[in-house]
């Protein structure tokens, strides 16, 4: 595989309890009311603001595009036996 087709390419993971794909911008909004959480800022960017976020949204973004980084998002599904959502990050 070439990084031609490595970037160009929609990498997707899933099974019963999770779901990997890659980030777009559309997860903005999903990934904002989390964002702001001191506690998980201490394992990533710590996010300021709504702007902050879309600057960091754009640079992730960007650098797919130059086939630097290729950001993906993790996404919980419902736990079978609870109903409880696991939660979703980058």
């Amino acid at each position: 595989m070439t990084l031609e087709t490595f970037f160009s390419s929609d990498l997707i993971l899933e099974n019963d309890t999770v779901l990997l794909r890659p980030l777009t911008m559309d997860d903005l909004y999903s990934i904002e009311p989390i964002s702001y959480n001191k506690a998980l800022g201490e394992f990533g960017a710590r996010v300021k603001n709504r702007n902050y976020l879309i600057d960091h949204f754009n640079f992730f973004l960007s650098a797919k595009g130059a086939k630097e980084l290729y950001p993906l998002i993790i996404i919980g599904k419902k736990d079978n036996v609870n109903g409880r959502s696991s939660g979703e990050s980058i």
